[in-house]
């Protein structure tokens, strides 16, 4: 029954992921002009382009270093891995 549960959880998300842009053309669509539109899409486009270089993946490496390092540590590290993303959007 876990298997089914986690997977109606994918689903729906995944759906509702792809249901929300698509309910929400029509509104754009009416109350933005072109060029609106556009530059819209143009930002969109910079986000996701950019989401790579500000994560480095350096979430992962968490999962790596949980059994090796202490408490103390691995709250250096934890602190570490939140601040670098954010540091980084702001210099992007």
């Amino acid at each position: 029954m876990n298997f089914f549960k986690s997977l109606s959880i994918y689903t729906t998300t995944a759906i509702l992921n792809s249901a929300i842009p698509f309910l929400l053309l029509p509104i754009l669509t009416n109350y933005l002009t072109v060029e609106e539109y556009g530059l819209l899409s143009i930002i969109q486009i910079f986000i996701i382009f950019t989401i790579p270089f500000i994560s480095i993946n350096i979430q992962s490496t968490l999962q790596l270093e949980y059994h090796e390092l202490d408490e103390k540590q691995f709250a250096v590290w934890v602190s570490s891995v939140l601040m670098i993303p954010l540091i980084t959007i702001f210099l992007v």
